[in-house]
């Protein structure tokens, strides 16, 4: 081979060999030199890549390191990456998720999306915003976990069963609009605070047992809950239950106080028993259009459009104690003409009843 030959044939390997590199350079750009480590799929949470290979599967463990806010705000930029990806977060030593751990409020609408799982076996503490916008989470595993942070789930579309049983305290809109979950398991939280299940639209089961205060808009539009029993619970507020549309069955043993709008819109509601509830406040069960007896033997307030358009009322139960009652304005407004509604009371309360005139009122009194 001459010369120029040989030059020819060296610039063509050479121009060959430069393009080789660049299309395995381009053809692997997600995948990156991680020491090694990339070949076990796992990492650890105090050394979180800033991006993965295209495997499906991968682990990211804490390894006994102290967990920071930093190295949270990098496993939540993986995560917003490492869409296409299923990603499971095991975590044996750490104690608390932060605040905002996979969330940032600077960005509000931008949410995990990659499909992941949470086990934290030793975690006490789930700070506020902690999982909020998380879409893509589907599980998690909190077993010593006491203290929820506000809206520390919420948006998390996915997640489809919640199962604290040693949890106390749960934050405001804690679960918003967990379109997905149907199962719930908090039987030591005391307090139910505003909003924590609101728009949850396919809850069905839900075990709070422990609970003596439902907050406003709790359960609210709640579409697929048929029963609700709380043994403790004193106070409802207001809004707790309103639109939950499929609501046929509720327990409160022992509740003294019905806010305003808590059961407005209830149209699954039939029968209802409240036996030591002495105040229902305004609107309280407005257009329960379904709702045919009610029982409140001890009530000595009724509120302003508390039973408006429960056009199908028959039969009522109310002040069977010697006392005063009071009866708010349209109490009862928006019956038919000539409604009839047969009411068991306390003689002292007839005229109450009778004062109402919109309405007929058979009246049996006790004693």
């Amino acid at each position: 081979m001459n010369k120029a030959s040989f030059f020819i044939h060296s610039k063509i390997y050479l121009t060959f060999l430069i393009f080789a590199i660049m299309f395995i350079s381009f053809g692997c750009a997600e995948t990156i030199d991680f020491s090694g480590s990339a070949k076990s799929n796992e990492f650890s949470l105090a050394t979180v890549p800033t991006t993965l290979p295209k495997d499906n599967t991968w682990t990211i463990t804490d390894s006994g390191d102290t967990a920071t806010t930093v190295n949270f705000e990098g496993l939540r930029d993986l995560l917003i990456k490492a869409k296409g990806r299923e990603i499971k977060l095991d975590f044996p030593n750490i104690e608390k998720i932060p605040d905002n751990a996979f969330f940032n409020p600077a960005t509000i609408d931008v949410k995990v999306e990659t499909t992941f799982s949470v086990s934290a076996k030793k975690v006490m503490n789930i700070g506020e915003n902690a999982f909020y916008n998380c879409t893509g989470l589907t599980d998690v595993d909190f077993a010593e976990v006491t203290t929820i942070g506000a809206r520390a789930f919420r948006g998390c579309k996915k997640l489809g069963t919640v199962n604290f049983q040693k949890a106390t305290i749960i934050g405001v809109s804690a679960f918003h609009d967990c379109i997905a979950l149907e199962t719930v398991f908090i039987p030591k939280v005391q307090v139910i605070e505003s909003s924590t299940f609101q728009g949850c639209t396919t809850l069905k089961t839900v075990d709070v047992s422990s609970a003596t205060t439902i907050g406003a808009s709790a359960f609210s539009n709640c579409t697929t809950l048929k029963t609700v029993d709380f043994p403790l619970a004193t106070i409802i507020k207001d809004h707790a239950f309103s639109g939950c549309t499929a609501l046929k069955t509720v327990e409160f043993p022992l509740a003294t106080t019905i806010d305003s709008d808590a059961f407005i819109n209830c149209t699954a509601l039939v029968d209802i028993n409240f036996p030591l509830v002495e105040t229902i406040n305004g609107n309280a069960f407005m257009s329960c259009i379904n709702l045919r007896s009610i029982s409140f033997p001890k009530t000595k307030t009724i509120g302003t459009s508390a039973f408006t358009g429960c056009s199908s009322l028959a039969t009522m139960t109310v002040a069977t104690e010697q006392g005063e009652l009071t009866i708010g304005t349209d109490a009862f407004g928006g019956s038919t003409p000539n409604h009839t509604i047969q009411v068991t009371t306390h003689t002292g309360n007839t005229a109450k009843f009778n004062e109402l005139g919109f309405i007929k009122i058979n009246v049996t009194t006790k004693p």
